[in-house]
């Protein structure tokens, strides 16, 4: 299964990492502290956006928080992919 672009680190660190020393020594670089990536990131923003927005553009009155978790879900990533795909153009 091919890995994902996940956009790299959300929250990348200045410095390199010494696993030896466990300490990160400050450079022209960027350790990567872990955590969640820059996809995890915009979904998270995505998600916080469509649940707190009014309401679904069907014509009905039921807010987006109503619809189906699972849906509320895909939109969120589709919307996270479509922001990486941008920042490469």
């Amino acid at each position: 299964m091919e890995k994902k672009d996940d956009g790299g680190n959300a929250f990348p660190q200045p410095g390199v990492y010494d696993g030896a020393r466990n300490e990160v020594n400050p450079v022209g670089a960027y350790y990567d502290a872990g955590g969640m990536s820059l996809r995890d990131a915009i979904a998270i923003a995505a998600m916080q956006g469509l649940l707190a927005n009014s309401y679904q553009g069907n014509g009905t009155s039921a807010p987006l928080s109503e619809a189906n978790a699972e849906e509320i879900s895909v939109m969120a990533w589709r919307q996270a992919d479509a922001m990486l795909e941008a920042r490469k153009k």
